[in-house]
């Protein structure tokens, strides 16, 4: 496995290390605000842990269109689906870490509370 350490992207001026620290950081956050926001909303406790699902899947969706349009262009080669975009590979790679995390979180902390 490649190592990240002393990496840095030079794009961005920022070591590796703080990109993916700060990237799972801001996504976890982003992902329980949201759901504090929008769950006063939604009664069910049912509907509510659809929140985070629907915010991660939009999301998703959304960042994977550069990578369908290079596949989607040469005929449905991966050959040719561009490795030039790591920072943003790595982004959305800890965006979905994040939601996952948001999710256990959800479940253990929120939706098991309502039962108890």
């Amino acid at each position: 496995m490649a190592s990240w350490a002393g990496t840095v992207l030079p794009a961005l001026d920022l070591d590796a290390h703080e990109l993916i620290t700060s990237s799972f950081t801001l996504s976890f956050l982003g992902f329980v605000t949201a759901f504090y926001l929008f769950s006063p909303y939604f009664a069910p406790t049912k509907q509510t842990s659809w929140i985070l699902t629907a915010i991660s899947s939009a999301t998703m969706s959304l960042a994977s269109l550069p990578f369908l349009w290079d596949f989607l262009a040469n005929g449905g080669s991966v050959q040719h689906v561009r490795t030039s975009l790591p920072v943003f590979a790595v982004w959305v790679n800890r965006f979905f870490q994040a939601y996952l995390a948001a999710y256990v979180w959800n479940i253990e902390f929120v939706l098991l509370a309502d039962v108890a």
